[in-house]
């Protein structure tokens, strides 16, 4: 399913979601902000990047696809990217112990099926997504109710940071 956004111009432009979220997480501070979130406050990068990419395209999450989209991440997050994530993570930090280093390939093909986890959990999210609608969404405000169907608390400025950023 394709997803249209504003580009310069006022053109509409349709952007997947894998897209979208590859190009946006690229620029450093979306990509600090979101870790901060997951780090710090237990959020999902996926499932806020699904939000932001709703809200940029004139999508509105309605409560059930929400929280449809929530239990599919959380349960995601759970059994697939969170493990992996830990894995490399723990793979890295062996390194930074200067304990003898894991080879680094291993570390590295964790990280790309890290990655290939989270784009498969993106292409479920776009199939829960709903159509554009003529009426754009505040994207602070969708984030705060996906923050509420994740479950966990999240600073509303780092939620307006990373719609800036987004933008």
């Amino acid at each position: 399913m394709g997803a249209g956004h504003r580009t310069g111009g006022g053109a509409l432009r349709r952007e997947r979601l894998w897209s979208f979220a590859k190009r946006v997480y690229a620029r450093v501070e979306v990509a600090a902000i979101l870790l901060e979130l997951q780090d710090r406050h237990g959020q999902c990068v996926c499932f806020l990047l699904w939000t932001v990419w709703l809200a940029q395209t004139s999508r509105v999450a309605e409560e059930g696809a929400l929280l449809q989209a929530a239990e599919l991440s959380q349960a995601w997050e759970e059994s697939v990217t969170g493990p992996l994530r830990g894995v490399r993570r723990h793979l890295k930090a062996h390194r930074d112990l200067g304990e003898p280093a894991p080879p680094e390939r291993l570390r590295n093909r964790v990280a790309a099926l890290e990655l290939d986890a989270e784009r498969l959990l993106l292409a479920q999210l776009e199939k829960v997504a709903t159509h554009p609608s003529a009426t754009p969404s505040d994207p602070v405000a969708a984030l705060k109710d996906a923050v509420g169907a994740w479950g966990a608390a999240a600073p509303q400025r780092l939620l307006e940071r990373l719609v800036a950023a987004a933008a």
